[in-house]
């Protein structure tokens, strides 16, 4: 839980002097998004990872870079142990498909 405050902390801190569209957000939301998983908040989770892969998508300019599909993965995980089989399975295949096209 110390690790979900800290991570919370430099989140905060980091909006608060770039904004909340930034890319050196990245890191830090996937980081987080893990952690939330890990520590089974699996809805805040959730909500982490999306908001990471939205930025990594409109920074990266390269949809298909192994960045993007490790997000889909993390943001795969989360949605299968919420039970969302469907929406999980998009994401893996999403995945899948990066890497094997790489």
């Amino acid at each position: 839980d110390q690790a979900k405050v800290l991570f919370q902390r430099a989140l905060k801190i980091y909006k608060e002097h770039l904004g909340q569209d930034h890319a050196t957000l990245i890191p830090i939301l996937r980081n987080l998004g893990r952690l939330l998983g890990i520590l089974q908040s699996y809805g805040e989770a959730e909500k982490v990872l999306r908001w990471g892969l939205n930025l990594q998508m409109k920074h990266s300019g390269r949809p298909g870079s192994w960045k993007i599909a490790e997000s889909f993965g993390d943001l795969g995980a989360v949605l299968f142990a919420l039970g969302d089989y469907q929406n999980a399975k998009v994401f893996f295949q999403h995945r899948a498909n990066i890497l094997y096209n790489s």
